[in-house]
């Protein structure tokens, strides 16, 4: 463990190599040469010393060169760039030795802490989670970049789906992951050949329709009578207003506060956490009902289905993801007793966008539109969203622009 310490901050990198604590000397902090396997791992300690020299040096260099008074960064900059230079010292190995291989699970546990360390935790726990099942897959055996085939691929994909009973979509986001990882990898090695250019998996989502509610199930779930206070209550009133509240997500709905809701209790302003954009939703009737249940209730978040102290951001993602956890739990109870047309077994805090995309694309037929609720960045998403266009439906469409559109001397 490197433990860096610049301006009353304090962040660690894992050094992920064990000794005894009676093989280290604590007086030049290099392990003693009688140690297994010293030379390198001192060779190792001696690398991130001179990298961390070679920045600040830099550092104080420019402040000195700009006249400035203090030297402008921080302990996480300076973490991102031992990372960086550790990457480096892979890639100028492999150029001087072209036999030697770098690893594809510690090129991968170099992208989780990257993540970590811009504090994308989300992503980080995704990406951590991707490269333990393909370890397990290999059942715990290392692989070198390069020895990563096409065949290794497809054969874990269809592990995942057969063995592992993950759904089309689950699967595909866990090779997806690797093939990010395994690409970032090709940037820093590029005679690396893609193993993933010709994969046998199916497109996301081929393999079943995404589960919606209709109508009648929001008003049944809304009516529910449920023990006023309990995380089931709090969990049906959270799904609810994330319905009404332009499909949110239930991360978002988790860190709604206060703040994001102007005085009048008319409009809703967020931030996506999954995007950083910012989304402004007017406050529908269903919606004022449920703000005006929690009033008072916490100073921060509207729903305080967090602790208001949380100030790590690593902890507080880990928190969000056990509560969504919990809403789950409790909309799958929620969803029996409702029951929905979809079958409560399937219920889980997403649907509430994948509903409302499909009830808006069954009244409006504009694709664009719901494009622009959920905010996807790419339309093809919305159409898994909302279905194909099945022919019956092409047929009526078609009757509507042939008697809205007037073709002169036809």
């Amino acid at each position: 463990m490197i433990s860096i310490h610049f301006r009353a901050e304090k962040r660690r990198i894992q050094f992920k190599e064990a000794v005894h604590p009676d093989q280290f000397d604590q007086e030049t902090r290099r392990l003693k040469k009688s140690a297994p396997d010293a030379k390198r791992i001192n060779q190792r300690l001696d690398e991130y010393q001179a990298s961390f020299n070679a920045f600040v040096k830099a550092l104080v260099a420019s402040a000195e060169r700009d006249r400035r008074t203090e030297v402008e960064t921080t302990a996480k900059e300076i973490e991102l760039y031992l990372l960086e230079e550790h990457q480096e010292e892979k890639v100028k190995a492999r150029k001087k030795d072209p036999t030697a291989k770098m690893s594809f699970f510690e090129f991968a546990d170099l992208e989780v802490e990257r993540l970590r360390t811009n504090k994308k935790h989300g992503l980080q726990f995704r990406y951590a989670t991707a490269s333990r099942k393909f370890r397990d897959f290999l059942q715990g055996k290392d692989i070198a970049l390069p020895d990563l085939t096409t065949k290794m691929i497809n054969d874990y994909y269809r592990h995942l789906v057969d063995e592992l009973k993950n759904r089309d979509n689950t699967a595909h986001v866990s090779v997806r992951i690797l093939k990010t990882i395994y690409r970032r990898a090709m940037d820093r090695f590029p005679e690396l050949g893609d193993p993933f250019k010709k994969t046998e998996i199916r497109p996301r989502g081929s393999s079943r329709a995404i589960e919606r509610l209709i109508t009648s199930d929001i008003k049944a779930i809304t009516a529910l009578k449920l023990p006023a206070g309990s995380t089931i209550d709090r969990s049906r009133d959270m799904f609810i207003f994330a319905f009404y509240c332009l499909g949110s997500r239930v991360g978002d709905m988790i860190l709604l506060k206060w703040s994001s809701i102007n005085a009048r209790r008319t409009m809703v302003t967020l931030t996506m956490a999954k995007t950083g954009s910012e989304v402004k939703a007017k406050v529908m009737p269903q919606m004022k009902a449920i703000l005006e249940k929690y009033r008072g209730k916490g100073e921060t978040y509207v729903f305080g289905a967090i602790p208001e102290d949380l100030t790590d951001s690593q902890v507080l993602a880990m928190r969000i993801k056990s509560t969504t956890a919990l809403i789950n739990r409790d909309l799958k109870r929620i969803g029996d007793l409702a029951e929905v047309s979809i079958g409560g077994k399937n219920m889980h805090s997403h649907i509430a966008r994948h509903s409302l995309a499909g009830m808006v694309y069954e009244r409006t037929k504009d694709l664009r539109l719901v494009k622009a609720i959920c905010r996807h960045s790419d339309i093809r998403i919305t159409e898994l969203y909302v279905g194909k266009l099945d022919q019956e439906d092409l047929h009526e469409r078609m009757e509507d622009f042939w008697e809205t559109v007037k073709l002169e001397g036809v």
